[in-house]
């Protein structure tokens, strides 16, 4: 295994980049070495930032807020006197711009995912006519508010399916949970409440993130719920055959 792999490992254990960093050979740069994981996707930047003690992240803000406008001249000289590590600062920074644009791409593939999943649930379960999964499967005060939607719309999608919401997805599950609980994963469809309450707490995160003018702060509990909820809903998960998965 190279260094650049073991690094990824080392901190997937719960190791700092100072910890890290500590135990690599002389002139090894842990910035690079964890730019280029995160280049070839075995890695997020924002994976990082919560391993950096709190202690030491409120250190670093001191030296953000002394010297702004990332002038890193200024960084390297107050990281010194502080006796803080310039390399762990560097990725500091680097991470904590990431965690927005990171959980940004998280949600948009959990969505995105459970979207096409409990479509071709809908339509494997409702088949007696083209658009059966729509209008047997798909709660009518939904399809009318995304029928107005997309009327509404200046450039409007092609379909008013694709104007449902985590909490119209939500819905969907609750009101055909006969025909989702025999393809969920098993952990999940045996706890419907637990399921609900999930698609409620990640619609909150989500329209936190995506808030234009003041998103939330997001924290590390945060980050593994998506991640949980992300990897628990994966296709492969799901108790469906290739024909209802939707290859």
């Amino acid at each position: 295994m190279g260094v650049r792999h073991d690094i990824t490992r080392q901190l997937r254990e719960g190791l700092s980049p100072l910890d890290i960093r500590k135990g690599l050979s002389r002139g090894a740069n842990i910035v690079h070495l964890v730019l280029l994981q995160v280049g070839e996707g075995n890695l997020h930047l924002s994976e990082v930032f919560f391993l950096i003690p709190r202690e030491r992240q409120d250190q670093y803000e001191g030296v953000l807020e002394r010297f702004p406008g990332r002038r890193m001249s200024s960084w390297r000289s107050s990281c010194a006197a502080r006796r803080l590590d310039i390399e762990e600062f560097t990725l500091y920074v680097l991470s904590k711009d990431s965690l927005h644009g990171d959980m940004y791409g998280h949600l948009r593939d959990l969505e995105v995912g459970l979207h096409g999943l409990v479509r071709a649930v809908l339509e494997h379960a409702f088949c007696m006519h083209d658009d059966a999964w729509w209008r047997e499967g798909v709660p009518e005060r939904i399809r009318v508010k995304c029928a107005i939607t997309k009327e509404e719309a200046p450039q409007p999608m092609s379909e008013p399916y694709a104007y449902t919401t985590l909490i119209d997805l939500k819905t969907i599950l609750d009101k055909q949970w006969k025909v989702f609980e025999k393809v969920l994963p098993k952990e999940l469809s045996s706890n419907k409440k637990l399921l609900l309450g999930w698609f409620d707490r990640l619609n909150a995160i989500r329209n936190g993130v995506m808030h234009p003018i003041k998103p939330i702060e997001i924290t590390q509990d945060d980050f593994a719920f998506v991640r949980e909820m992300r990897q628990a809903l994966s296709a492969e998960n799901w108790r469906m055959d290739e024909t209802a998965r939707g290859a």
